[in-house]
């Protein structure tokens, strides 16, 4: 079908801040690796037809074992997140594709949903949501300026695009510019990006903190109800 995506779970961090002896995406989160934690969120969306998840060279076999059961295709991903997201595109082939972070474990079926929708209207989308803290601009250990934030969005995952326009973009930028999310990419293309409120629950694992909260939130059962749902 023409409106047919192709998941891709960046998931090739090393995980170093979070202080584990272990890959991030095989993190322990409430009895099951982190990197399950995550696809289980995407479970039972029609439209998502293929999934393809991007590992450490190193954790490519330990990556499929984990999966067994489930139909994903595990590539080789990179030192940057960017080179995971390009390993995985050549596996695509559906008319478009989201990217999510594996460190997202909490994103919601209704998000991801109006992320999908979107993307089919404009042809790229993200998820993302307000700034609500005043930013300052510093240099070193000075403040330099603070930056209005009425107009300030903090980018989260899934994004999704055209199949063809992020090939687009990657092809355009080579491999020398380095850049924080796929959206970055589209945008210096031309190509304009619809944004999808997103609320707080969808917060990456980045830190010790972070999985510790990760940790008792799959704890006590449902995270989503727990949490709550997107705005």
């Amino acid at each position: 079908m023409k409106d047919n995506f192709t998941l891709i779970i960046a998931a090739a961090g090393e995980g170093r801040r979070l202080g584990e002896d272990t890959a991030k995406a095989f993190v322990d989160v409430g009895g099951k690796p982190l990197l399950i934690r995550t696809l289980e969120r995407f479970d039972g969306i029609a439209r998502i037809v293929e999934r393809v998840v991007a590992v450490r060279p190193g954790d490519v076999e330990r990556a499929r074992s984990c999966l067994t059961g489930r139909q994903v295709t595990v590539v080789e991903g990179g030192t940057r997140r960017q080179d995971s997201v390009r390993a995985a595109l050549p596996v695509a082939g559906s008319a478009y594709v989201a990217v999510h972070d594996a460190a997202r474990p909490f994103v919601t079926r209704e998000l991801i949903e109006r992320v999908l929708d979107e993307t089919t209207k404009r042809g790229a989308a993200i998820a993302a949501t307000p700034v609500t803290d005043t930013i300052k601009q510093a240099d070193a250990d000075r403040i330099v300026r603070t930056v209005p934030r009425e107009h300030l969005w903090a980018a989260q995952t899934p994004q999704a695009f055209r199949t063809d326009i992020l090939r687009k973009a990657f092809d355009t930028a080579g491999t020398d510019r380095n850049v924080t999310d796929d959206a970055q990419l589209v945008e210096a293309s031309g190509i304009p990006v619809g944004i999808v409120r997103a609320g707080p629950e969808n917060f990456k694992i980045t830190t010790p903190e972070d999985l510790e909260r990760a940790r008792a939130l799959f704890g006590r059962g449902s995270p989503t109800r727990k949490i709550g749902t997107n705005p």
